[in-house]
């Protein structure tokens, strides 16, 4: 339980989204996972990728400013770029 949240019943998604919700903030594919999953992250896995990918398909594809960015070697971030 963190700030009065039951995280065991909030779905994955939803806890990538609320992370993602630091704008302008990079976060890396370990803190996502950790943070997500509860678990040390295995570069082998590709977990945080299609999950992000599944958000960018209802955040982004539909419209032309794209929001959620890939910061090469480190993670993502939320931010609108022009």
């Amino acid at each position: 339980m963190c700030d009065g949240v039951d995280f065991s019943k909030v779905s994955r998604e939803e806890r990538v989204r609320r992370l993602l919700r630091r704008r302008e903030e990079v976060l890396s594919r370990t803190m996502i996972a950790e943070q997500v999953w509860d678990m040390n992250f295995d570069s082998n896995t590709n977990v945080v990728d299609v999950h992000i990918r599944r958000l960018r398909a209802k955040v982004d594809d539909p419209y032309s400013i794209k929001l959620i960015h890939t910061v090469r070697g480190v993670g993502y971030v939320l931010e609108e770029r022009s």
